[in-house]
């Protein structure tokens, strides 16, 4: 989940890990990426809190914390499954995988617009429209969201991590990882080892 920010506020990640058999299949989107913009309101408000409360059980470890954590996670998804009872364009579904298993390659509208048979101008209207965002920006979201795991989770340089995850000019992986995470490479990975539990 990445939220709203004012100019010169910074970005606030959260993500989950978690067994799907924990949950339920049931409530998990049937494509591997699921993007949906939440507009203010009580619903991105209940989801918000919900996280919250997952932070909040999971750093106090009470005898039930990892039932509330559960419960929490099957609020979010509940609330996400019945905002999406209109299924997204399966145009827009095949184009947020096609995104995801060539993150690391050079993408271009118009070769994208091709794969999914429709032309550059409609696949762009139709796929900001059922997400929120554009199509650069959702392609630039999931290298950085995968970059911010290999920064947490590896000691590859900055620079490797930018190559690994698709960005072939350090200065725009260093733009867009600003732009979406309203900090640099270097501060992200001290304050989130620093954050660490």
């Amino acid at each position: 989940m990445r939220t709203g920010r004012r100019e010169g506020e910074a970005w606030n990640f959260v993500w989950a890990h978690f067994s799907p058999r924990s949950i339920g299949e049931k409530l998990l989107p049937d494509e591997p990426l699921s993007l949906q913009a939440l507009e203010p309101g009580s619903v991105q408000t209940r989801i918000y809190e919900a996280f919250r409360r997952i932070l909040f059980d999971s750093r106090e470890r009470s005898e039930y914390w990892h039932d509330l954590c559960l419960n929490s996670l099957r609020e979010i998804l509940m609330l996400l499954a019945e905002r999406q009872s209109r299924k997204l364009d399966p145009r827009v579904v095949e184009a947020m995988r096609f995104l995801s298993e060539h993150m690391r390659s050079p993408i271009q509208i118009e070769a994208l617009s091709k794969e999914i048979g429709l032309s550059p101008s409609r696949l762009s209207h139709l796929f900001k429209e059922q997400t929120g965002v554009s199509v650069i920006d959702a392609l630039n979201r999931m290298r950085i969201r995968q970059a911010t795991l290999l920064l947490a989770h590896t000691d590859r340089s900055a620079s490797e991590v930018a190559y690994d995850v698709g960005f072939h000019n350090y200065n725009h992986f260093m733009n867009q990882f600003r732009k979406w995470t309203g900090t640099n490479p270097s501060a992200f990975r001290k304050q989130d080892r620093t954050d660490g539990v």
